[in-house]
């Protein structure tokens, strides 16, 4: 990280059956990245995770925010096993350890929101990004986002 101070990469690894110690998460949130969304955006956080189609699997994990012009700001990116609560709630974690002041992470205040695609009625699912949000912020105020798959498939088509 010579060329990037203080930026944040956390590694988390767990032992094999052999005592050997193997890949298991991993999160990175740039110095300039943090600075600039805790300096001048708002205090939306957008997550979502997609499946990757490699070798060896897992999820990619994102955290984008909105700038002052309404732009899409990306704030962090991490690598887990599998999208379930507890790896949501570790990237999470380190995730407000870099952007929410600590008396926010202590449950004073209420002044962030939480945004997702996922839909708990819609999909009939246990929305873990959700659950790890509530577990991390203690009070922060979550929005779904509704997707209308219709519309969704014609866009994609065109």
């Amino acid at each position: 990280m010579d060329t990037n101070p203080r930026t944040s990469c956390y590694v988390k690894t767990v032992d094999n059956a052999e005592g050997k110690s193997s890949f298991q998460r991993w999160y990175l949130c740039f110095t300039a990245c943090r600075e600039a969304f805790k300096s001048g955006c708002r205090k939306i956080v957008g997550v979502d995770g997609c499946h990757l189609n490699t070798k060896r699997g897992g999820q990619l994990l994102v955290a984008v925010g909105i700038d002052p012009n309404n732009n899409i700001f990306s704030i962090a990116y991490g690598l887990v096993e599998i999208e379930n609560k507890e790896s949501w709630e570790w990237f999470l974690k380190h995730l407000c350890e870099d952007i929410v002041d600590s008396e926010t992470v202590e449950g004073q205040d209420n002044e962030w929101t939480c945004m997702s695609d996922k839909h708990q009625q819609q999909f009939n699912i246990n929305n873990s990004s959700i659950e790890a949000f509530k577990t991390v912020l203690l009070r922060v105020d979550h929005r779904s986002k509704a997707v209308d798959q219709g519309l969704f498939h014609h866009c994609c088509q065109v």
